[in-house]
């Protein structure tokens, strides 16, 4: 089987986007905080050593979503990192100094078009309707 990075990226000399990157976080079920499984994941995702490895990543998106999720029996599933405020103040403090830059934050007109409880749109995000995400783009 090729190497995607190898064969795409790198071989043809292209950016890599990586589309989604998330954590899975069921608050009924308990165990570690929200924080906690988030953290760990946006800190391997986001590492100096990932992007040192893979220098094509040009952007990444986090999930901003709260859901139900069919997979895992309808169960809520707390996707985002701006649901309180320590994850909110967490998440761009982890994040390596000088290499990710963000969407500006939207006016509150777009704010008050875009959002919703579940999907509301967060500084960290683009604003659009139809694909609200944490993005992050890379700088070198």
């Amino acid at each position: 089987m090729p190497d995607f990075y190898d064969k795409f990226p790198e071989g043809q000399r292209n950016p890599l986007v990586i589309v989604q990157i998330l954590s899975l976080y069921r608050p009924a079920v308990g165990g570690a905080s929200g924080l906690a499984i988030k953290r760990a994941r946006w800190r391997h995702g986001f590492a100096v050593e990932t992007l040192d490895r893979f220098p094509r990543i040009k952007m990444i998106n986090w999930i901003e979503w709260r859901e139900p999720t069919a997979e895992i029996d309808a169960d809520v599933i707390d996707w985002r990192v701006t649901s309180s405020p320590s994850l909110t103040k967490a998440f761009p403090r982890d994040l390596p100094e000088g290499r990710f830059s963000f969407a500006p934050v939207p006016s509150p007109e777009v704010l008050a078009a875009g959002g919703s409880e579940d999907r509301p749109l967060s500084p960290f995000r683009f604003a659009s309707r139809s694909a609200n995400m944490a993005t992050g783009t890379v700088g070198s």
